[in-house]
């Protein structure tokens, strides 16, 4: 199907929407390969942009959703979960010049328990509690914890 903006969808239809397996290539020359469900991407798919952007997992009601692999043209890469399409729940983040943060997201942005990890190989990490992509306590040791283990 070549829609008039240039778009081209190739795939399974249902009731006139796109469902199941099929292939949307965009006149910007962005390109979604996966599954659909009421016209929506839904299910496992790989979204590819013009940028150079990738994203490759699962989506839900046509935006990113559960796990996911997200690889940025500059070399960045996020794996981990995504609700309503931001980075959300657990996920590791690693940065084109190695520095990585593995912990809790919310709404695309380090939000919780988690650990920082520079780019050097022995220098001093960051663990504990980021808010809003701010280091703001380290993680405290809880004794009566320590006891039981």
């Amino acid at each position: 199907m070549v829609y008039g903006n240039g778009d081209i969808y190739s795939g399974s239809w249902l009731s006139g929407e796109k469902s199941g397996k099929g292939t949307y290539e965009y006149s910007n020359g962005d390109a979604y390969i996966g599954e659909w469900k009421a016209d929506l991407k839904d299910g496992s798919g790989i979204f590819e942009m013009e940028n150079g952007d990738r994203y490759e997992g699962e989506w839900k009601e046509g935006r990113k959703y559960g796990s996911g692999i997200y690889y940025f043209q500059n070399g960045d890469v996020y794996e981990g979960y995504f609700i309503d399409g931001q980075r959300n729940g657990k996920g590791i983040y690693i940065w084109v010049d190695k520095s990585c943060y593995n912990g809790d997201w919310e709404k695309d942005r380090m939000h919780g328990k988690g650990v920082y990890y520079p780019k050097e190989e022995n220098g001093p990490f960051l663990a504990g509690y980021f808010e809003n992509d701010e280091f703001v306590r380290a993680e405290e040791e809880n004794p009566e914890e320590s006891i039981k283990n």
